[in-house]
C-alpha cells in the first residue's frame, strides 16, 4: 500500500490486499521514504516531536516547569518506546496524533472564544483528526474527548452574557472547521481509489458491500451462543443452503482455510472452529480464493449479492436472524449479557497490560522472517534486513546496555511514582477540604479529556479481548503519554502539598 500510493499510471493490480487497510499509515511510510528517512528514523522523531509539543501546550497556558520536567523525562526514557518505534504498525502513528489531538483541545481551551486564534486551533485539530480518522476503523472514538469541551463551550454560549446569534456562529464555525478537514480528506482519498480501481471508498473494510454481507452473516443467530466463535460451522452450513454466494466460499472455509484454526487456537483455546477477529480474515481470503477479488467492483457486487441473499432468507424465515444486531463495528462480535462478567475480567486485565507492557524493553524485537523481511520491509524502512545481526557490535552493544540500565530504573521507579501522583490528583482537588492554600495549575477538565480518552481505548481494547482475541498493548500504545502526563501533573501537586506542609511546620518553629 506504502508503494502504489502515489502511484496514478494504469494499470492498477488489485487483490485482496490493495485496499486491506486504511492509507493514513502507508501515506505515512511513503512520504518517509520520499524524505530519504529510515523508518525508524521518522517514527522516533514524530514520536520526540509529538511529546515537546505536548508539552509546550501544557507550559504555554499553565507555566509549571516541574510538570514538563517530570512528563519530558518519562517520555523521553519510556522503556517500551526503545522498541516500538521500530514496528511497522498503525499504532506508532496514532500516539503522535492522539497528543496533537489533546493538545489542539488543550489550546482551544485557552483561547479566547470569539478570536481568530480559536478558528486556527479549530482547524488544526480538524487535520490532526482527519488523518487520524484514516488510520484505524476505531478513529471516530476520539470524539467522545473532543466532546466534553464543545459540551462546556455550548453551556458557556447558552450562559453568555453577549450576542448569542454571534456565539452560536462562532460555534458552528468552530465544529465546521473539524469535521471539514475529515470529510475533505475522505472524500478524497475515496475519490482516488474510485478513479484508480473504480470503487468509492477509503478501504476495503469500510466499503458498503464487506460490511453489509459480514454484518448479515453474524446476524443469523447460532443455535447456541459460544465465546469467541462468531460463525460457528453449524451457522455457515446453513447460509450455505440459502446463499449461492456464500456457498461458493465453502471450498475454502471447511477445507484449506481451517488453516486459520492454528491462531484461535493458540490464543484463546478455540481449536475446532474459526475464532474471533480472524474469521473476517479468512472470509476475505476466501473470496480471493473463489476469484472474486479481480476488480474492486466485482468483489462490491459479490459482496452485495451476498447480503441480499442472506436478508432474504432471512425475511422468508430460512434463516433466524438477529434484526436488533447491536454491536461496536460491522465486524464485530454482537453485545450479549453473558459478556458482562468476562468483560469486567478483561478490563482489569487490560489495565495491567497497559501499566506492564509500557515498562518492558526488548530491543532484539522485530520481523523474524529476514526472506519476508528483505522482500518487503528492507526498502521502505531503509534497514537491512538482518539488523539484528549489528546488535554484536561493541557501540551498539554498549548504547544497548545503557538502555537496559535506565529501563531498569524506570521500571523500578513508576510504580512508585503512579502511586504517589494518584492519591496527590485526588488530594489536590479536595483542596477546597483540605489543602486551600495548594495552587492547581491545570484545570480539571484538561485531566477529564486525557482521562476520557484513556477509559475509551482500555473499553475498546477489553470488548476485543472479551469477544475476539487477547488484547495486544500496541492497542493501547497511543494513550501512553496521557497516563505518563497525569502522572506528571499528580506529582506536581504532590510536590505543592509537600512543600505547604514544610512551609507551615517552618512557620510554626519561628513562632
Amino acid at each position: 500500500m506504502a508503494w502504489e500510493i502515489f502511484n496514478f499510471h494504469a494499470p492498477f493490480h488489485y487483490d485482496q490486499f490493495t485496499l486491506i487497510r486504511q492509507p493514513g499509515y502507508p501515506f505515512f511510510i511513503r512520504i518517509s521514504y520520499i524524505l530519504g528517512f529510515s523508518l525508524r528514523f521518522s517514527q522516533e522523531l514524530l514520536y520526540i516531536i509529538s511529546g515537546f509539543f505536548f508539552a509546550w501546550s501544557f507550559y504555554r497556558y499553565y507555566k509549571n516547569q516541574v510538570i514538563i520536567f517530570i512528563f519530558l523525562i518519562l517520555y523521553i526514557f519510556l522503556p517500551s518506546s526503545f522498541f516500538w518505534n521500530r514496528q511497522t504498525i498503525q499504532e506508532t502513528l496514532y500516539l503522535p496524533l492522539t497528543t496533537f489531538i489533546i493538545s489542539c483541545l488543550i489550546h482551544l481551551l485557552n483561547q479566547p472564544f470569539f478570536s481568530k486564534n480559536f478558528l486556527l486551533w479549530s482547524f488544526n485539530l480538524g487535520l490532526g483528526f482527519a488523518w487520524f480518522y484514516n488510520i484505524r476503523p476505531e478513529g471516530i472514538l476520539i470524539l467522545p474527548s473532543i466532546a466534553i469541551l464543545y459540551i462546556i463551550l455550548f453551556i458557556n454560549t447558552l450562559n453568555s452574557q453577549l450576542n448569542k446569534r454571534i456565539a452560536w456562529r462562532q460555534l458552528q464555525r468552530s465544529i465546521l472547521l473539524i469535521f471539514i478537514p475529515v470529510v475533505f480528506l475522505t472524500s478524497l482519498i475515496s475519490f482516488t481509489t474510485y478513479l484508480k480501481y473504480g470503487v468509492f471508498t477509503v478501504s476495503d473494510l469500510t466499503s458498503p458491500g464487506i460490511k453489509t454481507a459480514y454484518s448479515k452473516i453474524a446476524s443469523v443467530e447460532p443455535e447456541k451462543l459460544r465465546r469467541f466463535v462468531p460463525v460457528p460451522e453449524e451457522t455457515r452450513f446453513k447460509i450455505y443452503d440459502v446463499s449461492p454466494s456464500f456457498k461458493k466460499l465453502s471450498a475454502y472455509l471447511e477445507r484449506s482455510g481451517k488453516e486459520w484454526f492454528i491462531h484461535g487456537c493458540q490464543a484463546v483455546g478455540v481449536c475446532d472452529d474459526y475464532a474471533g477477529g480472524w474469521f473476517v480474515w479468512a472470509f476475505r481470503e476466501a473470496v480471493a480464493y473463489v476469484g472474486e477479488y479481480k476488480s474492486a467492483p466485482e468483489t462490491e457486487a459479490f459482496y452485495q449479492k451476498m447480503a441480499s441473499e442472506i436478508k432474504s432468507a432471512c425475511i422468508s424465515k430460512r434463516l433466524s436472524c438477529n434484526n436488533s444486531l447491536f454491536s461496536i463495528s460491522a465486524f464485530s462480535p454482537e453485545i450479549h449479557s453473558e459478556y458482562i462478567k468476562p468483560f469486567l475480567k478483561s478490563f482489569s486485565k487490560v489495565s495491567q497490560t497497559l501499566l506492564n507492557q509500557m515498562l518492558i524493553v526488548n530491543l532484539n524485537d522485530g520481523e523474524k522472517d529476514l526472506s519476508h523481511r528483505k522482500t518487503f520491509y528492507e526498502k521502505i524502512t531503509r534497514e537491512p534486513f538482518n539488523f539484528i545481526k549489528y546488535r554484536d557490535i561493541p557501540v551498539n552493544q554498549l548504547k544497548d546496555k545503557f538502555i537496559y540500565s535506565i529501563s531498569a530504573l524506570y521500571k523500578f521507579c513508576f510504580p512508585i511514582l503512579l502511586g504517589i501522583s494518584t492519591i496527590s490528583l485526588i488530594l489536590g482537588h479536595l483542596k477546597n477540604k483540605t489543602y486551600k492554600k495548594v495552587s492547581l495549575t491545570i484545570p480539571l477538565i484538561v485531566i477529564l479529556m486525557m482521562l476520557l480518552t484513556m477509559i475509551l481505548r482500555v473499553t475498546l481494547v477489553a470488548y476485543i479481548d472479551t469477544t475476539s482475541f487477547p488484547a495486544d498493548f500496541r492497542y493501547l500504545w497511543s494513550i501512553v503519554p496521557l497516563l505518563l502526563m497525569n502522572v506528571a501533573i499528580g506529582m506536581s501537586y504532590f510536590i505543592a502539598i509537600f512543600n505547604l506542609k514544610v512551609l507551615h511546620k517552618w512557620n510554626k518553629s519561628s513562632e
